[in-house]
């Protein structure tokens, strides 16, 4: 064989055995809230915050879309919350936001972590690490609270229905029954989440003594939310 034609073999070979171009491995960008974002949220409210991100991927395969939100930059077990979407190999962004429910707690100001991940045949790919801080917006407005009225009789537990709830979600209670400005039943209910569409009760540990006198009484309730604002109601209650 000359040496032109083993030249023009080798060449072949060489080019037969190059490698293809590898495709590119998946990119994750963060889209929102930025970087280094403030967040102003009640406390408890019900605000929640919309994260969104954008996968760019030359050769996608069916995925998992992971969402990470914590409040450790390491997300150490225990310190996050996620949730976790299948995409296609058709449609890697078939999930591209997320907005978790009353995703931050107290106390505030605080930072919070967010990134996204995925799961691939190749391995785990994630985003870059995004952070935000949360803020309390300062609440002034008064918890609402309505007592209604009522009837018990003597030798009967008195049953007192009322209804509470705040714009920031949680508040605590003090029901009373009181006869001529005097409180004779008295009940509390710690902090809690409550909800206006859902009636609230007190109820006497005991039956009324049959020697209170029967006539107008008055059942009343004072609810306090987080910030201090306070409220109270009150409304007849007649003993028999």
């Amino acid at each position: 064989m000359s040496r032109a034609a083993l030249a023009t073999v080798l060449v072949a070979v060489a080019l037969g055995l190059a490698p293809g171009a590898s495709a590119s491995p998946p990119q994750i960008t963060l889209l929102g809230p930025a970087n280094g974002a403030t967040l102003a949220y009640p406390a408890y409210g019900d605000a929640t915050t919309k994260f969104s991100w954008h996968v760019s991927w030359d050769a996608p395969e069916a995925t998992t879309v992971m969402f990470q939100l914590g409040t450790d930059r390491d997300f150490a077990p225990g310190s996050f919350v996620g949730e976790n979407f299948a995409c296609t190999a058709a449609d890697p962004n078939c999930a591209t936001s997320f907005a978790p429910p009353r995703s931050y707690a107290p106390p505030f100001p605080r930072i919070f972590y967010w990134r996204v991940g995925l799961i691939t045949s190749s391995g785990y790919f994630w985003s870059q690490t995004a952070t935000f801080k949360v803020v309390n917006l300062a609440d002034h407005v008064k918890p609402r609270v309505r007592v209604y009225s009522g009837t018990a009789r003597r030798g009967s537990r008195a049953y007192i229905q009322m209804r509470a709830a705040d714009n920031r979600g949680r508040v605590r209670l003090h029901g009373m029954l009181r006869y001529r400005g005097r409180t004779l039943y008295q009940g509390r209910m710690g902090m809690t989440a409550t909800y206006w569409a859902d009636p609230l009760s007190f109820l006497t540990r005991t039956p009324l003594p049959r020697f209170l006198p029967a006539g107008r009484y008055e059942a009343c309730a004072r609810a306090w939310d987080e910030a201090g604002n306070s409220a109270l109601s009150c409304a007849a209650y007649r003993i028999r």
